[in-house]
């Protein structure tokens, strides 16, 4: 089973998702855009808060699925500093919730739950693949993860936002 199978496994269990990611190519693209400065960030951190950078990666995808939907200028402009809380990355999550998507606080504590559990499945898969500590195939693994866990967070702001299924095709 893929990374991205389990994901969606969980969060269809958690009603998020209808068994498929919603995206659109714009997505993949603008990963590519925000993901080496996130992971100059997460790499130093994933050892020491591992569920935290995990959740980051969706946190990102949601924050990317907003801005997509609200203005399409903006979501070409977005860059990985204007994702940054106060405190930069360490509070990245809440500023995210409070000042990009504005959940209320048991909305987001309940996403954050959701989350939890994706970041504990991730976590598991990523020990699963056998792969040694620090080197090219671990690193390879986490950016898996990563990408994964952005494409999870796109798809559940895009639900919530009231897009579904078809228009945007089968998970691949």
């Amino acid at each position: 089973m893929t990374i991205i199978d389990t994901l969606l496994s969980i969060c269809s269990q958690k009603r998020l998702l209808d068994s498929q990611l919603l995206s659109t190519p714009d997505f993949s693209e603008k990963w590519k855009s925000l993901a080496p400065d996130f992971m100059s960030d997460a790499v130093s951190q994933i050892n020491q808060y591992p569920q935290y950078v995990i959740a980051c990666a969706a946190y990102i995808g949601m924050a990317a699925a907003s801005f997509w939907d609200a203005d399409f200028e903006k979501f070409k402009a977005l860059k990985y500093k204007d994702l940054l809380g106060s405190r930069g990355f360490d509070n990245m999550d809440d500023h995210i919730s409070d000042n990009i998507l504005k959940l209320p606080k048991e909305i987001s504590h309940a996403l954050s739950q959701s989350l939890i559990s994706c970041t504990e499945a991730a976590i598991n898969w990523i020990r699963h693949q056998d792969a040694e500590p620090g080197s090219e195939q671990a690193f390879y693994v986490v950016v898996q993860t990563l990408e994964a866990m952005y494409q999870i967070g796109v798809s559940i702001e895009l639900r919530i936002l009231g897009y579904y299924g078809k228009i945007y095709g089968p998970a691949k």
